[in-house]
């Protein structure tokens, strides 16, 4: 449940992430007429695939510092490849202007998520802590 609730949690971010990044950038270029009617579609596809690759974190053992930041590198990759694959297929851009501001868009809420999501992570983490030290502790 936990991981479902990450996902969710994750997709929605990513979308609505997507949506100001997308509204910023026509309003930076002045461009208010260039979104065809499946562009939403699109935004929901890639925000599905990119929270979906949050599974790389799941494992049965706890997992170390460096084997997390491992994880961390391959999701970052991963996130990049689903982006960039899905921006070609779908040609959000046609010069390298274009190619620059997914990556910014990308980073920025790739930064977004990240916080969000290791302050709920932190969030629970302190609840569980706070649980334990409230069982009763067995005398030997």
């Amino acid at each position: 449940m936990r991981i479902v609730k990450m996902i969710t949690m994750q997709f929605l971010l990513i979308t609505v992430g997507m949506l100001l990044g997308i509204g910023l950038m026509n309003v930076f270029t002045r461009d208010y007429n260039n979104l065809p009617w499946f562009f939403p579609f699109e935004i929901l596809a890639v925000a599905l695939s990119t929270a979906l690759a949050s599974l790389v974190y799941l494992s049965k053992n706890e997992l170390s510092k460096k084997g997390m930041m491992v994880r961390q590198i391959i999701h970052l990759i991963l996130l990049l490849v689903i982006v960039y694959s899905f921006g070609y297929l779908f040609k959000w851009w046609s010069e390298l202007n274009g190619i620059l501001i997914v990556g910014a868009i990308f980073f920025g809420i790739y930064a977004i998520v990240f916080i969000v999501t290791y302050r709920m992570e932190r969030k629970d983490s302190f609840k569980i802590n706070e649980a334990l030290k409230k069982l009763p502790k067995d005398e030997e």
